[in-house]
C-alpha cells in the first residue's frame, strides 16, 4: 500500500514535467518517457546545460511468488509509454534510520539512467553498483545521483537496483537455493544496458563498471564471472573486490545453516529438506522474512550473514584460485587502495593490464557520516562526494572548501577519462586547467606506484606495507598455528600408521632383497 500511494503522489509531481520537459526514447521493451533537467552553476567552474533523466526503468520481471529466490528473468515489454519520471521502491533489507522512509518492495528490479543528450551517439557509458554490505542500499539513494557526473564530465551514467539481504543471497548449498540472485540481478540489468544503451546516447561498446563497498565486491565478482564478461569493458572498485573477507562467504556450511535458521525464526518447521525450506519460504510475507533476515544478522557477530558464496555457477571457485589462474576478465582497472585490493592488483598487472591504484587520504569539511567525530580519521565512503561531486550540485547542500573543489573535479576527471579511454590521464578536462603534476602513474611491478588523492595529489609507493603483511599473511598464518588440531592430529596419526606399516615394511622387504643380491655377487 505505500508503494501505491508513492507511485500516486510521484504521478501527481511529474504530470507537468511530463508535459512540459518530457524526453522519450525507444528501448527493445517500449517507449520511455523521462525529462529535461536544468543544470545550471553561476560560480567556476561554469555550467549551463540540461541532462536528460530516466528514473525506474524495469530490467527483469518482478522477482515475485515463484521468481522469489530464482534468478531474475528478462522483463516483458510494455505496450503504453513508461514514466520514468520518478524512482521505484528500494529492495527489501536490513532496517536502518539512513535509509528515510522510501518505500521497500519484492518488485524492486528498476535501473535509473542520466544521459548529456539522448540524441547524440556513442557517448561512454558508467554504470554503478551502489554498496551497503549486501543488506541495504538502492539506487535511488541521493549520495548517488548521477546529474553532477554527467553534466560536468559528458559521459552517461546507470545504476540499479539489485535483491539485497536474505532475498539476494540467502543459499542452502545446493540446486534448491544456490545463492547470488543479487549478482544475477545485476548480470540482468548489465544485458539490458548492453541492448539499450544506445537509445539513451550511449556506446555499447564501451562500458564501464564502477562501485564501492559492497558494490565495489559486486564489480570484482563480475571480473571473474565470464557470464558476465560480454557486458562490460573497464573496472572501477573502490572500497571493496572479489577478495574483501566480507564480501563472500567461503564456508558453505555456515551459509546452509543461517538459511535454515532463518527458517525457524519465520516458523518454518525444523528438519526441512532444502526444497521444503524454500516452498515454506515462498508462503511467507516479504516483510515477514526481511524481519527474520534481520534476526539472522543479530545473531552474527563477526561477518555479514547473507553475501554472496561460491556456488560453483556464477562465482565458480575461491577468487584467489581464479586470479592465480588468470581466469578474470582481461581489462583495465582502478582499484581503491586497501589491503585485500593488493592480490588483485599484483594479478592484473602480472596478467599484463594496465592498473591504476589510488589510496584516498584527506578528512573532508563535511563527513560522509554526519556524526563521526573528526579524531577517528577518514573513514569508509569519505571518498564518495568526491566521485559524485556532491559540493557541485544545485539539487542538495553539500560545502566544499576550495581545495576539495579542486580535488572533486580531479577525481571526477580521473574517474570519466578511465571510462572514456582506459587512461585517466587522457580525454576529457572538466576544469579548464591540465593539471601536468597531477598525472596518474599505472601500477606496476616493481614500482608500485600509487596516486594519493588529497589536494597534493602525490605519488606513493610501499603504502601501509607493514599493515598489509599483517593482515594478508602474518594473522592467517596465526589463525592455522592456532586453530583445532584435532583434525591435523588424526591425519598425522593416519599418515604414521602407513609409514609404520606400510611404508617400513617395504623398505625392510627392499632391503632384504639388496642384502640377499649383495650376498650372491660375493
Amino acid at each position: 500500500m505505500n508503494a501505491i500511494r508513492y507511485y500516486l503522489f510521484a504521478f501527481g509531481l511529474t504530470t507537468n514535467i511530463l508535459a512540459s520537459n518530457a524526453q522519450s526514447v525507444t528501448t527493445s521493451n517500449g517507449v520511455v518517457f523521462g525529462q529535461a533537467v536544468a543544470f545550471n552553476r553561476s560560480s567556476p567552474p561554469l555550467v549551463d546545460t540540461s541532462i536528460h533523466e530516466f528514473l525506474g526503468v524495469p530490467y527483469a520481471k518482478p522477482p515475485i511468488g515463484d521468481l522469489r529466490f530464482r534468478k531474475p528473468e528478462a522483463v516483458d515489454d510494455w505496450s503504453e509509454p513508461w514514466n520514468a519520471t520518478f524512482f521505484r521502491p528500494r529492495c527489501w533489507q536490513l532496517a536502518v534510520e539512513r535509509n528515510g522512509t522510501d518505500p521497500q518492495d519484492e518488485d524492486c528490479l528498476y535501473l535509473n539512467v542520466w544521459s548529456p543528450d539522448v540524441t547524440r551517439q556513442n557517448i561512454p557509458v558508467m554504470v554503478w553498483i551502489h554498496g551497503g554490505g549486501f543488506v541495504e542500499g538502492a539506487s535511488s539513494d541521493l549520495n548517488f545521483d548521477g546529474k553532477v557526473l554527467v553534466a560536468m564530465n559528458d559521459v552517461i551514467m546507470v545504476s540499479m537496483n539489485y535483491r539485497l539481504n536474505a532475498f539476494g543471497f540467502l543459499a542452502t548449498g545446493d540446486d534448491e537455493l544456490k545463492g547470488n540472485y543479487g549478482l544475477w540481478d545485476q548480470n540482468e540489468a548489465l544485458k539490458w544496458i548492453k541492448q539499450n544503451i544506445a537509445a539513451f546516447g550511449g556506446d555499447p561498446n564501451n562500458i564501464s563498471l564502477f562501485g564501492q563497498s559492497a558494490g565495489g565486491a559486486s564489480v570484482g565478482h563480475h571480473l571473474i564471472a565470464q557470464q558476465s564478461w560480454d557486458y562490460f569493458h573497464r573496472a572501477l572498485l573502490i572500497s571493496g573486490n572479489m577478495m574483501s573477507p566480507w564480501g563472500l562467504e567461503t564456508d558453505i556450511a555456515k551459509a546452509r545453516s543461517d538459511a535454515f535458521l532463518l527458517g525457524r525464526l519465520i516458523g518454518c518447521a525444523d528438519g526441512l529438506t532444502s526444497a521444503e525450506l524454500v516452498t515454506c519460504l515462498r508462503t511467507k510475507d516479504a516483510k515477514e522474512i526481511s524481519a527474520a533476515a534481520n534476526g539472522v544478522l543479530l545473531t552474527t557477530t563477526n561477518v555479514i550473514p547473507t553475501v554472496p558464496v561460491i556456488d560453483g555457477e556464477f562465482i565458480t571457485a575461491d577468487p584467489r584460485l581464479l586470479l592465480a589462474n588468470g581466469n578474470f576478465k582481461q581489462c583495465s582497472v582502478i582499484v581503491g587502495i586497501h589491503c585485500t585490493s593488493e592480490h588483485t592488483s599484483r594479478e592484473y598487472t602480472t596478467n599484463g593490464n594496465t592498473v591504476y591504484r589510488y589510496f584516498f587520504t584527506h578528512l573532508p569539511k563535511t563527513s560522509y557520516w554526519p556524526s563521526a567525530p573528526r579524531w577517528i580519521g577518514v573513514a569508509h565512503a569519505e571518498d564518495l562526494p568526491f566521485v559524485f561531486g556532491y559540493g557541485f550540485s544545485p539539487f542538495r547542500e553539500w560545502e566544499f572548501t576550495s581545495d576539495e573543489e579542486q580535488l572533486s573535479l580531479d577525481i571526477m576527471r580521473y574517474f570519466t577519462n578511465f571510462a572514456k579511454t582506459g587512461d585517466p590521464n587522457n580525454s576529457g578536462d572538466n576544469d579548464g586547467n591540465s593539471d601536468p603534476e597531477s598525472e596518474w602513474k599505472e601500477f606496476e611491478i616493481p614500482g608500485l606506484v600509487l596516486k594519493e588523492f588529497n589536494p597534493n595529489l602525490n605519488d606513493l609507493t610501499g603504502v601501509r606495507a607493514d599493515h598489509c603483511r599483517m593482515w594478508n599473511h602474518n594473522i592467517p598464518s596465526m589463525v592455522d598455528y592456532t586453530d583445532d588440531l584435532s583434525e591435523y592430529e588424526a591425519q598425522w596419526r593416519e599418515e604414521i600408521t602407513i609409514w609404520k606399516y606400510d611404508d617400513v615394511t617395504k623398505w625392510r622387504l627392499s632391503f632384504n632383497d639388496y642384502q640377499q643380491n649383495s650376498d650372491s655377487c660375493t
